[in-house]
């Protein structure tokens, strides 16, 4: 939640930024602040209050207060800090998975169950799915079109933005895009989804609030991750991206047509033979 503030901070209004500087500078004290003891500290009304929530995706105050709390919750948890040339292999480990914990607690509170339920509708409505990303979000973009394959999707995954320009150019109005990014802010990939866009595409984003590609977006799921440690980040945000992947294809798999199970099993079947039979 802290994390998400930050992000859409700068997109806000005046008074609404004044909510957001109150809330980050003591986050604790508002836990079980009431709106009017929010609204006097910031200086703004009760109705900025509301919009404040709505400009994070929330559906009131006292789902902002719970978000609030889960956030600050994991945050005493799973802190972690700076990795140092002089750590040990012990200390290492425990920041690494400490980061990797910290980023699965925030996916957790930031995903709302009406954007997921959208997103898995608007995948299961088109006959055909790309998966756009750059960088880091590739190997996310791989897992993903393999997961959607298995089910017995018509995926394809495009990694290169070059080939993401040309493919975003022959899509229509039965076809979806689910770009991946951290920032949600590189050109190539954002001047690609305008395209599939245009073409006729709905966009799903995995990415940061606020940020161009999210904006632009037909549906997007928040992923807001802290960015002080450049050492953690990628590593944090390949696991939230493939978290919320994963939701998206179980989701799928168990919510919208029993014959995705099916085909998932006869997925599962047919590799069998890949493997060495166990010895007891």
């Amino acid at each position: 939640m802290l994390n998400q503030i930050r992000t859409i901070q700068t997109s806000l209004s005046k008074s609404e930024k004044k909510v957001a500087e109150t809330i980050l500078e003591q986050p604790q004290q508002y836990l079980n602040a009431t709106m009017n003891e929010l609204a006097n500290a910031a200086e703004v009304s009760e109705p900025t209050i509301v919009r404040f929530c709505r400009s994070l995706k929330l559906s009131g105050y006292r789902e902002f207060r719970l978000r609030l709390a889960q956030d600050l919750a994991s945050q005493v948890h799973y802190q972690h800090s700076h990795i140092d040339v002089n750590d040990s292999a012990a200390t290492l480990i425990d920041k690494v998975i400490s980061g990797a914990i910290s980023s699965l607690s925030c996916v957790r509170s930031q995903l709302t169950e009406k954007v997921v339920d959208d997103a898995i509708a608007l995948l299961s409505s088109n006959q055909r799915i790309e998966i756009y990303g750059v960088g880091g979000a590739g190997i996310v973009v791989s897992d993903a079109q393999l997961k959607f394959t298995r089910l017995g999707f018509n995926s394809q995954p495009y990694c290169d933005t070059y080939l993401q320009r040309v493919a975003a150019t022959m899509l229509d109005e039965n076809s979806c895009v689910l770009a991946i990014s951290n920032s949600g802010r590189s050109m190539d990939l954002i001047a690609n989804c305008k395209l599939a866009k245009a073409s006729g595409a709905k966009i799903i984003s995995i990415t940061a609030s606020g940020s161009p590609l999210a904006t632009l977006s037909h549906l997007h799921l928040a992923v807001d991750l802290d960015e002080d440690d450049d050492y953690l980040v990628p590593i944090k945000a390949r696991i939230a991206h493939m978290a919320v992947v994963d939701t998206l294809a179980i989701g799928l798999a168990v919510r919208c047509k029993p014959a995705y199970l099916e085909r998932l099993r006869q997925a599962n079947l047919s590799l069998t033979d890949k493997f060495e039979t166990r010895r007891n």
